[in-house]
């Protein structure tokens, strides 16, 4: 089973705020409408696997700092479905209401609401969008039921599977009052179906560079102003790619990403794989404190963007070792660049981290994933 960092904060959060959250508010013969995307009606976002027109208010929310911590509240739209698969790449769209407090406490410049959209799967793997609406108070236009806005997520390179859950998270700042959902719809378009058999293709594994960073260099990072030093260096009985971090100063912050890039100029055809996966060592004290976020583009568009954690095993000496698991959607578009970022959370650590066999591969459906990372240069695998 894949697990996911925040699998185990969204279960203590969701205990923890579930007094933020009231019964369902449905008038008086009205109706819920749920059907299976095979059946959906077509829209400028794709096909329809999903639509209700339940109401779920919240209980009054005090928000006088955007917090993404443990006391965020989520507000669950719909815990019990059934029967209807999503894909890696959909839309969320809904409506959003706010009561006159609401409205009234986002009167002042520099106040606002952020809105997070987040699927459960049965699997119990989370799917939280990184696009996420900034509402202030001109976004809400008074109607009888309240002021409303209406809202359209992202999720993009996410888990596909079974759908559970639809929740909310809001945070924000100077809000103060009660948020009412309405109108939920997921849309989205078939997957790309990988239609040939390739061995894995290895994009990087270091091997046969004496010296240098063989392209990869610090990027611009998120909450995040250090250096990061890379260099190719013998490590663990493999050439490995190493980078310093230095988090001094994070301490306090939940997502504090650097960034390394590399340039392919030839680009990497990925129309023919749907996985991505690399090792990386790291000390210790490192373990439970950061995230990785893989973003790859070409010709101007997203190829693959996703941010996973992985649980290490001891590698000896006071290291962890852990595979680092992409999955994403075949692209006829060739990816030009990959971004690897290394998101603190709440740490100020400092020191090195090794990556390693970063490999392009072909998912095994009925086997979860295929095992291409153990021994990425045996005999099949290519490489760039």
């Amino acid at each position: 089973m894949r697990k996911r960092f925040w699998k185990k904060q969204w279960i203590a959060v969701a205990m923890a705020s579930s007094m933020a959250v009231s019964s369902v508010n449905m008038p008086v013969n009205q109706s819920v409408f749920v059907q299976a995307a095979e059946n959906g009606d077509v829209t400028e976002n794709g096909k329809v696997f999903y639509q209700s027109d339940t109401k779920v208010t919240s209980e009054k929310l005090e928000l006088p700092t955007e917090d993404w911590g443990n006391n965020k509240p989520i507000i669950t739209y719909d815990g019990n479905i059934q029967d209807i698969n999503i894909t890696q790449n959909f839309t969320m769209t809904a409506d959003v209401y706010i009561d006159e407090d609401g409205y009234n406490s986002l009167a002042e410049e520099g106040d606002y609401l952020k809105i997070q959209g987040v699927t459960k799967l049965v699997e119990k793997d989370w799917n939280d969008s990184q696009k996420i609406p900034y509402l202030e108070q001109r976004n809400f236009k008074k109607t009888e039921q309240g002021y409303k806005t209406s809202i359209t997520i992202e999720f993009t390179n996410k888990i596909a599977g079974i759908l559970k859950e639809i929740d909310f998270v809001a945070v924000g700042q100077g809000f103060t009052g009660t948020i009412t959902f309405a109108n939920v719809t997921l849309t989205g378009e078939p997957e790309q179906q990988i239609t040939e058999k390739k061995e894995p293709l290895v994009a990087d594994d270091f091997e046969g560079t004496e010296s240098g960073t063989n392209g990869w260099a610090k990027e611009d990072g998120y909450q995040y102003n250090n250096d990061v030093k890379t260099e190719i260096v013998e490590a663990f009985g493999s050439q490995m790619l190493k980078a310093g971090l230095d988090y001094t100063g994070c301490e306090g912050i939940d997502w504090s990403e650097a960034k390394i890039k590399k340039n392919f100029t030839e680009g990497i055809d990925v129309s023919a794989y749907n996985l991505l996966t690399f090792d990386i060592i790291y000390p210790e004290e490192f373990d439970g404190k950061f995230k990785i976020k893989v973003f790859a583009q070409g010709s101007g568009k997203t190829v693959i963007e996703k941010d996973v954690a992985s649980e290490g095993t001891d590698s000896g000496n006071g290291m962890k070792k852990a595979v680092v698991t992409i999955p994403f959607s075949p692209n006829a578009t060739k990816i030009e660049d990959i971004t690897l970022g290394i998101i603190g959370v709440k740490t100020s650590f400092k020191g090195d981290i090794y990556i390693d066999n970063i490999t392009l591969s072909q998912r095994d459906e009925s086997e979860d994933f295929v095992d291409i990372t153990s021994k990425p240069n045996e005999a099949g695998a290519r490489q760039i």
